[in-house]
């Protein structure tokens, strides 16, 4: 999980963590 994935709220935790 980045930074930028977790400031950008259309991921979810879960995809954050798949991609």
């Amino acid at each position: 999980m980045t930074a930028t994935m977790f400031k950008n709220e259309k991921f979810d935790g879960e995809t954050n963590f798949n991609l």
